[in-house]
């Protein structure tokens, strides 16, 4: 479990953002400053009867042992509290099988968290707004960026600090379903939370569909939160 820490203090005003969707494996680190208020989890197998199948959590301590773990069945939500055992980072895996296996959301209320890391998330359908930081010193980074590979679409929005927006990119999958976009940052850019929105395009002819999403940043931390308070970066 990578060493992460708050960006800053949580705004429990802020209105909670819709979950986002995910497929296959996703890592989801959270970051407990009070043992005192226990680890929630509330993890929706949305797939139901369309992929039949269970997925599985596990929240895994700084350690990597396992402090519970259990199956979610088709169409069934877990509401998962755990006891955090003491202050610091947590790890929450959610794992569906892969090759067009089960959907599921996760919102995690209680405590700061962020999603990725080394490897790409596989987001699906329904994504809320992602929020990143750009640390000082980064005169540019990259966004890895892929969709379905057999008619899809899949629309790329990046916004800095001040929410201009500064790429806007629709993938297609017959003409290159993945692409790696350059992104250069002004001085004054640097150090802050930016923000990028994926999913349909505006306008999108048939035979053509949305709903595969692949997601990696290269040059600055991987990491991602539906809610620009909640993000942890490396210590």
């Amino acid at each position: 479990i990578p060493a992460l820490k708050p960006l800053g203090p949580r705004d429990t005003r802020r209105p909670v953002p819709s979950p986002s969707t995910y497929r296959g494996r996703t890592l989801f680190y959270l970051y407990v400053p009070d043992p005192a208020v226990p680890i929630k989890a509330r993890i929706r197998h949305q797939a139901g009867k369309q992929r039949n199948e269970p997925i599985a959590y596990a929240i895994i301590d700084s350690r990597g042992v396992p402090l519970t773990d259990d199956l979610i069945q088709p169409g069934e939500t877990a509401t998962v509290t755990r006891k955090a055992p003491e202050p610091g980072v947590y790890a929450l895996l959610v794992e569906a099988s892969g090759g067009g296996g089960p959907w599921y959301d996760v919102s995690i209320p209680e405590h700061p968290y962020v999603v990725g890391g080394k490897k790409e998330v596989y987001f699906f359908r329904g994504v809320s707004r992602q929020y990143f930081l750009v640390p000082e010193g980064t005169a540019s980074f990259r966004i890895h960026f892929a969709t379905g590979d057999q008619n899809q679409q899949a629309r790329l929005q990046l916004f800095n600090s001040r929410d201009e927006r500064v790429l806007d990119e629709t993938l297609i999958s017959d003409q290159g379903a993945k692409k790696r976009f350059e992104v250069k940052v002004a001085p004054e850019e640097q150090g802050k939370v930016w923000s990028l929105l994926i999913g349909r395009p505006e306008k999108m002819p048939s035979p053509y569909y949305s709903e595969n999403y692949y997601l990696r940043l290269e040059g600055i931390p991987s990491y991602f939160s539906d809610r620009p308070d909640g993000l942890l970066m490396p210590r």
